[in-house]
């Protein structure tokens, strides 16, 4: 064996070997991507929603929302019950001591809310698609 195999063999098993010695291997990012036209002072914005967790069924993680030019980074949670539904499932973007509320619809979408997390209206125009 070539000693530059040789050496890069054994600094993969030592590397894997502390890993699982310590358990310091790094959790996998899992993402959800929602796409849409959210309004915005009387038009339409292409919007882009990034949630990321580290487990299929995590309950919160950090968020990138992409509306037009703005850019808002911060951490999400989900809170159970809305204003007309207290079994739905709603996600609460926090960032820069602002909140926006999402309704977890069952067909991959997630309808906007307000502040007391009723349907903004129009229903239609505040929906963003899960890609």
């Amino acid at each position: 064996m070539r000693p530059t195999l040789l050496i890069l063999t054994l600094l993969a098993y030592v590397t894997s070997s502390a890993q699982k010695a310590t358990g310091s291997k790094k959790p996998r990012m899992l993402y959800e991507v929602y796409t849409g036209s959210l309004p915005k002072d009387h038009r339409s914005q292409y919007t882009q929603l990034i949630l990321q967790h580290q487990c299929r069924y995590c309950d919160e993680g950090t968020f990138v929302f992409k509306a037009g030019k703005d850019e808002l980074k911060g951490e999400w949670t989900v809170l159970r019950g809305s204003a007309t539904n207290k079994n739905a499932t709603v996600v609460e973007l926090t960032a820069k001591n602002k909140s926006l509320y999402f309704l977890r619809r069952k067909d991959h979408y997630l309808q906007q809310l307000d502040s007391t997390l009723n349907i903004l209206k129009p229903a239609g125009k505040y929906l963003l698609k899960k890609q």
